[in-house]
């Protein structure tokens, strides 16, 4: 992975390159414009200063006309840069000094005492460290935090609400971080070789004392060789499903406490109209380059459509093509390739009008193994299975060795399977003749060429991913005593060939309508959704919903009331059944460089069949208030949200209160300069969980530059 620093400062190059390239193009027409957005971020915990981000985006679009043909460019590169506060047991322990005596305070000291006396033994090793005892002094560490400080605590009934979620707030992140790199220091103990297990043991060392000095960038260091030095021994000093597994936590580990990448997306759009006929084409490609490897990312898109109108009719053709590549083994599995055609028609002819289309989307994983071998391939499987077993005895293996991969893929394993109907069995059974060829490379029993080759041979019949869908959509919209009436229908159908459990069937209706007189608006409409899985009728599903909506105008100001419902059905398990209703009221009001709007929203969603499910009580009042001042406009948006989770009718409840403050101006400062100020206050606080609580601050700075 190359430097993000490099990266993000060397895009101005590319940044004045494009400027260079477009000023001396013969065109007929052009625009440059460059915008630039920072926003700057501080989140705040019951502790204190708990995360520090900053963002930069720079954006150019060169737009150029020659001929009959317009073409625009865009670059957007944007730099994220953030860390997370990387708290000690020294600051748990100055929290706990400040505990009353009692039989609590003797407790998390104990617990934490041990914790450190476990640090002091890891800092005294010397090399050749052993592992298992690297891992036992973890393990020490994590239960003593989990079991010695979390429990206590969470069971406390005699500290107040403040203190412990101060506590909890400390002790949860030290407690997993811990825990993970004892999750690693164990696979390492199990699964690789002993000439490599004394310089991982001495790596994940210094990787523990410097998160127990407190030491932020030599952790990250520690953290990031570890991902380099496990995927160097993949497979051959280290047992290849393993390693995956371990470099996962890494990663996890980075991402919870520092981020740092860059994110480049390009895109060319061109269009002209030939015969009548308007032709558009879009190619972009973006690049993720972050250090956590699971985040770095290739895509590709482009899109070609064609598209005719006269006085009534309508019609349209359009093709997408996406190509995802993920460039780290963590996220193989995510590699995509899709497509997409859509043919739409349309019909306008005042006061009616229709539109239909059919699209059609296939996705492909090329890296992710599905769960069933597809019907269409079952015969091309069976002859691949036999030429598989052909091949293993051909090989002239340990006898033990050959009829335990003979019986993963006889007739009592993924052959036998398959000529019994069972597609799902058969993977398994391929998967673990895979795994025990690993196994036997592992131990030794075969050369890394044979395991190779055998596992070539195997993994190309096992099932990809797949997804295929038909769309189709209708519309018809016509006048209906003094209104109009719009009626929406769809259906859709889903297909995983090598996951049928998921195939689906859609169907969908809503019927609008729509009045409007004088001083007054009323919509309504009615919704059905019918879900079917034919080969998973208990997650067939029936939803029905409507609304009502009346809006009023009056001389002082507009009043909207609106009244929603939603019920959802499962006719073979009823306990899934779910209700929603909602209802909100708006009050807005304008007047001459003044404009206010308030609303109160009203949620509750509750499972009828369910006891054991919660129920939700949601209540929002919003106030919106802009005015122009200056050369432009100042806006002043407040919240206020509380979100009561009832856990058991007539039990207890959890409650969640966010507040916020958005400020921001928005103007002119020159013909060529746009700029917007803007900042965010927000505090969220879980009036039960108050290890939760946070506060954010951000500041954002945007401007537009037209050239």
């Amino acid at each position: 992975m190359g430097s993000q620093q490099d990266g993000f400062f060397g895009s101005f190059f590319v940044i004045w390159a494009l400027f260079s390239l477009f000023l001396t193009l013969p065109v007929l027409s052009q625009t440059i414009d460059f915008k630039q957005e920072n926003a700057l971020s501080f989140t705040r915990d019951i502790v204190g200063l708990a995360e520090q981000r900053l963002k930069v985006e720079l954006q150019l679009t060169l737009s150029s006309a020659l001929a009959d043909v317009s073409m625009d460019v865009d670059y957007t590169v944007e730099g994220v840069l953030s860390g997370v506060s990387l708290r000690t047991l020294n600051a748990l322990r100055s929290e706990t000094d400040t505990l009353p005596p009692g039989t609590l305070k003797d407790a998390l000291e104990q617990a934490l005492g041990q914790a450190e006396a476990a640090i002091a033994a890891i800092r005294d090793m010397v090399d050749p460290i052993s592992i298992s005892a690297l891992e036992d002094e973890l393990e020490i560490i994590e239960d003593q935090l989990d079991d010695g400080v979390i429990d206590p605590v969470e069971d406390s009934s005699g500290l107040s609400r403040t203190k412990a979620g101060v506590l909890l707030a400390l002790a949860k992140p030290i407690e997993q971080r811990y825990d993970y790199l004892e999750y690693i220091a164990s696979k390492v103990r199990l699964y690789a070789r002993d000439e490599v297990k004394p310089q991982i043991a001495s790596l994940l060392r210094e990787t523990v004392l410097h998160l127990a000095d407190g030491n932020k960038a030599d952790y990250i260091r520690d953290l990031e060789k570890l991902l380099a030095r496990v995927d160097q021994y993949r497979g051959e000093m280290i047992k290849e499903e393993e390693v995956g597994r371990i470099r996962k936590k890494v990663d996890l580990l980075l991402q919870k406490i520092a981020e740092r990448g860059t994110e480049n997306l390009w895109g060319v759009d061109l269009s002209t109209t030939v015969g009548g006929i308007d032709l558009d084409g879009t190619l972009t490609w973006e690049s993720d380059d972050y250090r956590a490897p699971s985040k770095d990312v290739h895509t590709t898109d482009l899109e070609i459509g064609a598209g005719f109108e006269d006085e009534d009719w309508g019609t349209s053709i359009n093709y997408e093509q996406e190509h995802r590549d993920y460039t780290d083994r963590l996220k193989d599995d995510k590699d995509r390739i899709s497509h997409s055609l859509d043919l739409a028609l349309s019909w306008d002819r005042d006061p009616w009008a229709a539109s239909g289309s059919v699209s059609f989307d296939s996705e492909f994983y090329p890296n992710c193994i599905d769960d069933e071998i597809e019907p269409a391939r079952v015969s091309q499987t069976i002859a691949a299975i036999q030429s598989l077993i052909d091949e293993v005895r051909a090989l002239g293996l340990p006898a033990g060795l050959e009829d335990d991969l003979l019986k993963e893929l006889g007739e009592e394993g993924a052959l036998g399977e398959l000529v019994a109907g069972d597609r799902r069995g058969a993977v398994d059974q391929l998967e673990d003749f895979i795994d025990r060829v690993y196994d036997a490379k592992w131990e030794c029993k075969i050369t890394g060429k044979t395991a190779q080759t055998l596992n070539d041979r195997a993994l190309p019949i096992l099932p990809r991913k797949r997804m295929r869908q038909l769309n189709v959509p209708l519309a018809l919209d016509f006048p209906f005593r003094g209104g109009e009436v719009a009626i929406d229908a769809e259906w859709e159908r889903k297909l995983y060939p090598a996951d049928s459990l998921l195939d689906r069937d859609t169907t969908t209706g809503e019927a609008t309508y729509k009045r409007e007189e004088e001083a007054s608006t009323f919509t309504g409409s009615l919704k059905q959704e019918e879900l079917i899985y034919p080969h998973a009728e208990t997650k067939n599903r029936f939803l029905e919903e409507w609304e009502i909506k009346v809006e009023t105008q009056h001389e002082c100001c507009d009043l909207t009331s609106r009244l929603f419902q939603q019920e959802t059905t499962y006719p073979h398990d009823a306990v899934k059944d779910k209700q929603v209703q909602e209802g909100d009221f708006t009050l807005s009001f304008d007047l001459t460089e003044l404009g206010v709007t308030a609303k109160l929203t009203q949620k509750v969603t509750h499972y009828p069949n369910d006891s054991d499910k919660p129920a939700y009580r949601e209540e929002d009042l919003d106030l919106d208030a802009s005015w122009k001042l200056g050369e432009g406009t100042f806006q002043v948006k407040l919240s206020d949200e509380t979100q009561q989770t009832t856990l058991t009718p007539g039990g207890e409840s959890l409650t969640k209160e966010s507040r916020s403050v958005d400020l921001s101006w928005k103007g002119d400062i020159t013909d060529d300069l746009e700029i917007c100020l803007s900042s965010l206050w927000k505090r969220v606080v879980y009036w039960e969980e108050p290890e939760k609580d946070s506060t954010k601050l951000t500041f954002e700075i945007d401007f537009t530059l037209s050239v």
